[in-house]
């Protein structure tokens, strides 16, 4: 078996099992923190289909792209994740639209900076 799909299988595995508690959690999306869980798990799914993209062996441009793609759900699943836990523990009073602008636009920068560098180098400095 070719050592390739041997790396990328239990990545693209977790991704589809994670997007069944995705799915799970829809049917009761009227539950408390139940929106915020459902997109933490499609996050987490995204990162984790796109981590077993990586270790597909293909050329270091696409998996600069692939790498591009996968930070929107490394970047949005520490704010989720919080907004969910606040959620869950009934503290929704907490959730407000600045609060929220104020999470994602750290996230936004990050992606911002991931795009943008080649002509900074702050996140990666080397390619191999």
């Amino acid at each position: 078996m070719d050592p390739r799909v041997i790396y990328c299988t239990p990545f693209f595995v977790a991704a589809m099992l994670i997007f069944v508690v995705a799915l799970f959690t829809y049917r009761r999306r009227k539950a408390r923190g139940a929106w915020y869980l459902i997109f933490v798990c499609l996050a987490a799914s995204f990162w984790a289909a796109s981590e077993g993209m990586l270790y597909l062996g293909l050329d270091i441009e696409t998996n600069m792209l692939i790498t591009k793609f996968q930070y929107l759900g490394i970047v949005s699943l520490p704010p989720l994740a919080l907004l969910c836990g606040i959620s869950i523990f009934g503290f929704e009073s907490w959730i407000t639209r600045t609060r929220l602008l104020l999470l994602f636009l750290i996230a936004l920068i990050v992606i911002i900076l991931i795009w943008t560098n080649p002509m900074h180098k702050l996140i990666f400095t080397d390619y191999y």
